[in-house]
């Protein structure tokens, strides 16, 4: 891979294939799982993509449900299966650290960075805090600061488009509360990914779609990144335990880096 100058890489982010059998069988539309346990994973929180989603992402037919509350399909189908957005991703969060990780779960924080108006705010996160959205130059500084960012961007930084609307009913399951009719927009080709670094005029993304570390051009995925509504998921772990420090040196090694 080449690097120019000003450039850094996370060390210790190991892809994930969303494709691939480990952990399960493949999740053809389960990018949002895949980047979770990419980013679990980094601090030693030990996840599969096919827990996350088998065992603690809420799931409704496309078009029942806002995308805010569950997934729209299931990620192990193509059929009519679309995604989740960023607070449904981080209850699931929420939802997996209370049962698999139960004495690490009081100190994990997530933070939810999203420009777009969302329902976050009328869902009961216990570990989750809401944030503003993240512009470019405070990405950076978490990146160099070593940490990773759970990024909702268009597939391969390609342009994005509105592809389907709903319309759903307020106030039932998985919805926005209330009463009445509202549109949920659906913008395409929706995807989920980690990002671990820069370069110059690039940005190093860990891509669930092949299992790598990409190289997108920066002006693209920010494009991309705004129109999902600058939708971003970040891990605070303070305190590791020996075995949470034991998993990401395991990372570590894989990358040759210990």
């Amino acid at each position: 891979m080449r690097f120019f100058s000003r450039s850094y890489r996370i060390p210790g982010v190991i892809p994930i294939d969303q494709y691939s059998q480990q952990g399960g069988p493949g999740l053809p539309t389960g990018c949002e799982m895949t980047a979770a346990a990419v980013l679990l994973n980094f601090y030693g929180l030990d996840a599969t993509k096919n827990q996350l989603a088998r065992d603690f992402l809420r799931k409704a037919p496309a078009g029942r449900a806002d995308p805010d509350y569950a997934f729209l399909g299931n990620p192990e189908t193509d059929d009519n299966s679309f995604g989740v957005y960023a607070p449904a991703a981080a209850m699931t969060m929420e939802r997996f650290l209370r049962v698999k990780h139960p004495q690490a779960a009081n100190r994990v924080r997530i933070f939810l960075h999203t420009a777009r108006k969302s329902n976050a705010g009328n869902i009961p996160f216990t570990r989750t805090t809401l944030c503003n959205p993240l512009r470019w130059r405070k990405m950076k500084k978490y990146l160099r600061a070593g940490t990773p960012l759970m990024v909702w961007m268009t597939l391969h930084a390609a342009k994005p488009a509105v592809s389907h609307t709903f319309l759903l009913n307020r106030g039932t399951r998985y919805t926005a509360p209330g009463w009445g009719k509202y549109l949920v927009k659906w913008i395409a080709p929706q995807h989920c990914a980690v990002l671990c670094g820069y370069e110059k005029k690039h940005l190093l993304v860990c891509d669930v779609a092949g299992g790598v570390i990409r190289s997108v051009p920066k002006a693209a995925f920010l494009r991309g990144y705004r129109a999902l509504g600058a939708q971003c998921i970040r891990l605070e772990v303070p305190v590791f335990s020996n075995t949470m420090k034991a998993r990401q040196d395991e990372n570590l090694c894989k990358e040759g880096l210990l």
